[in-house]
């Protein structure tokens, strides 16, 4: 798939998860934005694509038909990812 065809599926997937939600945030329920290209310094209220199962999930690929992207704030999905970070370490 080309870098284009890939950034308008972003795009329009972006949009219907951001209309099916309310445009609130996954976790935190406060509204977002949807802030389209490339940000230097983007916003805490920035919708971001956060994937329910993370690539070291056991869970992950076993929910064929299954939605496992949700819109989460970019302030909690980079809680969520340190939060990852930490228990890898653990591990």
């Amino acid at each position: 798939m080309s870098r284009h065809k890939n950034g308008a599926w972003k795009s329009r997937k972006r949009l219907a998860l951001f209309k099916l939600q309310g445009g609130l945030c996954y976790y935190c329920n406060q509204q977002m934005e949807i802030i389209e290209g490339h940000v230097k310094y983007p916003p805490e209220w920035m919708a971001t694509f956060e994937h329910l199962d993370d690539r070291w999930s056991e869970e992950r690929g076993k929910h064929p038909g299954e939605y496992r992207i949700v819109l989460a704030c970019k302030r909690c999905n980079n809680a969520r990812n340190r939060q990852r970070e930490h228990y890898r370490d653990w591990e």
